[in-house]
C-alpha cells in the first residue's frame, strides 16, 4: 500500500525525469540552430564574394566608360558584414564569425581611390547596409564606390 508521501514524492521525480530531458534537448536543437545559421552566413558571404568580384571583371570586360550599379545584400541574415578591397582582390567577411573569410580575384590590382589617384591600394572597405555598389571602369582601373 503506498501513502501519500510517496505518491507525492514519485510524481514530482518523475515530472523532474521529464523537465530534465526537454531541457536537454532544447539545449541540442538550439546548439544545432546555432551552427547552421553559422553555416548559412559563411555560405551567404561566399556567394556575395563572387557575385563582386565577377562585378568587378564585367566592368573590366566592358571597356573604359563602363558605369554600373550593382546591389549587394544589406546583410547576413540580420548581421553585419563587410567587403574589402586589396590590389587584385575582393574580401568578403561576416563581422562575427572570425573563422569565414572569402577572397576572390580581380583581373586588375589598380583602383582609384576617393582622391582620384590611380595605384594599388592596401585595403579599403564599403558600407554594406546601403545595398549596393558602384563600379566604374576609368581607363582599366576600377573606382569603386557607393
Amino acid at each position: 500500500m503506498m501513502r501519500k508521501g510517496q505518491v507525492a514524492v514519485e510524481f514530482y521525480a518523475f515530472i523532474g525525469f521529464f523537465l530534465m530531458t526537454f531541457t536537454v534537448l532544447g539545449l541540442i536543437f538550439l546548439s544545432t540552430a546555432s551552427s547552421e545559421i553559422d553555416h548559412q552566413k559563411s555560405l551567404m558571404a561566399w556567394q556575395i564574394g563572387h557575385r563582386v568580384s565577377d562585378s568587378a571583371n564585367f566592368a573590366l570586360l566592358a571597356g573604359a566608360g563602363f558605369k554600373g550599379n550593382f546591389s549587394i545584400p544589406k546583410d547576413l541574415i540580420g548581421h553585419e558584414y563587410y567587403i574589402g578591397f586589396t590590389s587584385g582582390s575582393v574580401i568578403v567577411f561576416p563581422a562575427d564569425l572570425d573563422d569565414y573569410q572569402y577572397s576572390y580575384s580581380i583581373n586588375t590590382g589598380e583602383f582609384i581611390d576617393g582622391s582620384g589617384s590611380v595605384g594599388s591600394i592596401n585595403y579599403t572597405t564599403l558600407n554594406t547596409s546601403k545595398g549596393y555598389l558602384m563600379i566604374e571602369n576609368i581607363n582599366q582601373s576600377l573606382k569603386i564606390y557607393q
